[in-house]
């Protein structure tokens, strides 16, 4: 049978479409709708995968061969061979079948040769596409649209091309052609040729471009409007459209910042707005956008402490005529955690809890320096006390330092996790109503991974703090004195 063009492949056509004759699509329709394709929507499935490793061992083949290599249904191969070759994956030279030579099949031949092809099948490529940069099952399971255990099953699944970081997962850097080719899909997934997704979350979109897009504009090219001298050759846009915040354009310049004189921009824009931005706002914000780390780098780099700072950005001297400018306040300690009567765990926890990022490296080194004789016990207890009567000040937030301090002690401390599982515990046992709440519930209202979430609660029914339900889904409730 010849292929000379699946348009015209009429017995499997009538067969698969239920059409008594193939319509005719002329060549300039077919160029054009091949032109309107883009990869938003790519993917392969197993036939699609076997289709291509025969014809990458074979170099060219006829139907026949295909179907007998392949041994799946007609409808099947049909479907494959015809969605190959609209993204242009697949030629057709008479009645034979070859891989075309092009971006996208060349970089299909790579993943075969590195053994990860097989990896990118179904949902797996969206669960790898997500996972370009560190993040958490929970977050996976946000941008692919699936339940956080199958999240776990995937990246189960993806082990082998994964390297773990606390809760939070990545492609390993060394699988560098699987990388640049789900890069490449992600890219050519945006509105525009010319436009790159910096981040996304859900419908939220950061988005650079070489040319306006109709969107809100955010990042370095709102700093000129607001009285900072920044050059761009990009365009930074939010999606969808809204009136951003002070803050959300900090952070989004903090998500967009790639060198030294954005950096220094940046310090510039801090140093004319800090008195009139929200700077809980700004740490939930970046913990959100991923740049939580540099957002702490920069709070270190400007109190002199530069042994706690894990950015290369700061390897060199940034612009010293910025750092001035930045309030006292915001650079030296507050006068009350200078007194000399002041105990080391009120002097803890007045920086942990302090509006000021800046305050919380302060709790790095009273740990380093006192972890022994810290009365932790006293520490827990009221650290408790103004997380539960102080409600307008985020539990999550403390829950950020909280790690982070951790992460940047000499030693890790196993006080600190305690600290961190306390307001977890609180946290779920404040939410639980009279009605219950389901683990996806509690799952959505805190933003954190599942199995921290079980575990919790089955320390909870154990101590006897709460009740289960045995509903479907099951749900959790508070236990009646």
């Amino acid at each position: 049978m010849s292929i000379s063009n699946f348009y015209d492949w009429e017995l499997v056509k009538t067969r698969v479409e239920f059409k008594r004759k193939p319509i005719e699509i002329p060549k300039s329709k077919r160029e054009k709708r091949e032109k309107e394709l883009t990869l938003s929507d790519f993917s392969l499935t197993k036939t699609d995968i076997e289709i291509i490793k025969f014809l990458i061992k074979k170099k060219e083949a006829k139907l026949c061969e295909i179907r007998n290599a392949v041994k799946k249904s007609r409808i099947a191969i049909y479907f494959s061979l015809k969605k190959l070759e609209e993204f242009s994956i697949i030629t057709k030279v008479n009645n034979l079948v070859s891989l075309s030579d092009n971006y996208l099949a060349n970089h299909l031949k790579k993943l075969d040769k590195s053994k990860t092809l097989e990896y990118v099948v179904g949902k797996r490529l969206n669960v790898l596409k997500s996972l370009l940069e560190w993040k958490s099952a929970h977050l996976v399971s946000k941008e692919v649209g699936i339940s956080v255990s199958s999240a776990y099953k995937y990246i189960d699944q993806l082990s082998d091309l994964l390297e773990r970081s606390g809760d939070k997962y990545r492609i390993k850097p060394t699988f560098s052609e699987l990388r640049e080719f789900l890069e490449m899909l992600r890219k050519e997934s945006l509105p525009h040729e010319s436009s790159e997704e910096i981040w996304s979350l859900g419908n939220e979109k950061l988005i650079k471009s070489k040319i306006k897009l109709g969107l809100p504009l955010t990042s370095f090219s709102k700093f000129p409007e607001l009285g900072i001298d920044h050059k761009v050759d990009e365009y930074y846009h939010f999606h969808p459209s809204k009136e951003l915040s002070l803050e959300e354009i900090f952070v989004h310049s903090l998500k967009s910042s790639k060198n030294i004189a954005d950096m220094s921009s940046i310090f510039k824009f801090l140093s004319k707005y800090e008195s009139e931005m929200d700077f809980i706002e700004i740490e939930k914000l970046a913990d959100k956008y991923g740049v939580y780390d540099l957002w702490f780098d920069i709070n270190a780099y400007v109190s002199n402490k530069k042994d706690l700072i894990s950015n290369e950005l700061f390897s060199t001297e940034l612009n010293a005529e910025v750092f001035p400018k930045l309030s006292k306040d915001f650079i030296e300690l507050d006068e009350f955690i200078k007194a000399e009567n002041i105990s080391p765990e009120t002097l803890f926890l007045a920086n942990l809890l302090s509006e000021n990022m800046r305050n919380v490296i302060n709790c790095i080194e009273i740990v380093n320096k006192k972890h022994d004789d810290l009365d932790w016990n006293l520490i827990r207890i009221v650290l408790n006390e103004e997380i539960n009567r102080n409600k307008s000040f985020p539990g999550k937030v403390v829950l950020s330092r909280l790690k982070l301090i951790n992460k940047k002690l000499k030693r890790e401390s196993p006080y600190l996790k305690i600290l961190e599982r306390d307001l977890l515990e609180n946290a779920i046992y404040e939410h639980l109503s009279n009605n219950g709440l389901t683990v996806r519930e509690l799952q959505a209202i805190l933003e954190i991974p599942e199995y921290q979430i079980r575990n919790i609660l089955n320390k909870m029914l154990r101590e006897g703090k709460i009740e289960k339900l045995e509903t479907s889904p099951i749900k959790y409730v508070r236990k009646l004195s």
